[in-house]
């Protein structure tokens, strides 16, 4: 029975988490991704102004939306459940 629930329990693809993304900012407390850790992708933006990215090259993190809120979001453009916006860490 133990070997049936162990096969049960593996997974068939491999679930994209955040903490594995390159867009990922790490958070609060010692750089742990929690539920402080920011997506940095473009589309992450707070606001559609996107001078300061275009003009310096730098975003900063205050302006982008958190992880949590651009997984757990099925609106166009987020990354979603499916993590479309997913790139491995290099």
């Amino acid at each position: 029975m133990a070997l049936m629930e162990e096969a049960s329990l593996k997974r068939v693809d491999p679930v994209k988490l955040c903490k594995d993304c390159r867009w990922v900012e790490r958070g609060w407390f010692g750089g742990v991704v929690g539920i402080y850790a920011r997506c940095m992708h473009d589309k992450s933006a707070l606001n559609d102004d996107i001078g300061n990215r275009l003009v310096t090259g730098c975003v900063r993190s205050a302006e982008q939306h958190f992880a949590s809120t651009m997984r757990l979001s099925r609106l166009s453009g987020r990354c979603g459940p499916d993590a479309k916006l997913f790139e491995p860490r290099r």
